[in-house]
């Protein structure tokens, strides 16, 4: 056990997406906290160094309260929100970890535009599980669980549904399952784990709860166990 390394992005930012190579972490869209300027650019920080994150890419649109996963050799960006158009984009962001300075590509479109989901992945797949469509008050807890392939780009196909739709959760895998943990489903915060196969398409099942309920909480995996932490 030890104490968190601090390191500094390049631009104070939430409501961001992020993804990871084996090297590095990818943090992109979301807003300034100072200001509330909308971005899009792709910020990456190296795990070996504790040196600020740098700019070294640029997503096709501007969004907040998106989400993000990897295939290994690219990162992906999907979900969230446009807020002067008010709008819940479908379009999913690629972006090549070995283009460096270049503008990510739209590869594809879930299923259903929606804020606030979570991504995971398997080893050939990207998912996109839960969110919200519609604005507060009247808003829509999502319970699909959308899938693409990293083979070639295209649309999310369904894959199944939650056993309960929620936003603002956390996705973890193993390497035959995803799961998704927590969040919040108006007008409480869940305890909810929710799993399903990747092998094949089918509903998730509610195999277990959080110590507590938990949303805006972030989430993390071994090769044996998943963890959750922080959130309100």
């Amino acid at each position: 056990n030890g104490t968190a390394a601090p390191f500094s992005l390049a631009q104070t930012r939430g409501q961001c997406s992020s993804f990871f190579s084996i090297t590095d972490g990818y943090v992109g869209t979301g807003k300034k906290l100072d200001s509330g300027t909308m971005l899009n650019d792709i910020e990456k920080y190296t795990f070996a160094s504790s040196s600020a994150g740098s700019s070294v890419g640029t997503l096709t649109m501007t969004r907040q309260e998106s989400t993000g996963c990897t295939s290994g050799t690219a990162g992906y960006t999907m979900s969230g929100f446009e807020p002067s158009g008010q709008t819940h984009p479908t379009q999913i962001d690629k972006f090549v970890y070995a283009s460096e300075g270049t503008t990510a590509t739209d590869s594809g479109d879930l299923s259903v535009g929606r804020s606030y989901a979570r991504a995971t992945m398997s080893e050939t797949h990207g998912y996109c599980t839960a969110g919200q469509t519609g604005t507060y008050p009247s808003i829509n807890h999502r319970n699909e669980i959308d899938r693409f392939s990293f083979a070639t780009d295209g649309n999310m196909v369904d894959h199944g549904d939650l056993v309960e739709g929620h936003y603002n959760g956390f996705a973890v895998a193993s390497v035959t399952h995803g799961y998704t943990c927590g969040g919040f489903h108006q007008p409480n915060w869940r305890t909810k784990i929710q799993k399903f196969a990747f092998a094949s398409a089918s509903n998730a099942t509610d195999i277990g709860d959080l110590t507590q309920g938990r949303t805006k909480h972030a989430g993390t995996q071994s090769t044996t166990h998943g963890y959750m932490h922080g959130g309100r």
